[in-house]
């Protein structure tokens, strides 16, 4: 990835990285469960949210790299050695 870039990574991605549903994600996101990213209310009024995940901390914890392409489109994901201890435990 660029020097700098901070892409975030779909929740698509990290559903499927996970193996979890994207709701999976988004609620644990939400409720600060899940330590790679930040959800926030777009409007106080609504209950609508938005959504950022590190790349760099998913890989920190689920050892698979996202890269963006360099037309900013999704892309494929580049897996790596899992590095993540509470993914060593489960596995």
């Amino acid at each position: 990835m660029t020097e700098g870039a901070a892409h975030s990574v779909p929740i698509s991605v990290v559903a499927k990285i996970m193996g979890k549903s994207s709701m999976f994600v988004r609620i644990g996101l939400q409720r600060g469960l899940l330590p790679f990213g930040t959800a926030f209310k777009t409007d106080e009024n609504h209950l609508q949210y938005d959504y950022y995940v590190s790349p760099k901390l998913l890989y920190e914890y689920t050892g698979y790299m996202y890269e963006p392409n360099e037309d900013d489109t999704q892309v494929p994901i580049v897996t790596t050695e899992k590095c993540s201890s509470e993914l060593q435990k489960g596995a």
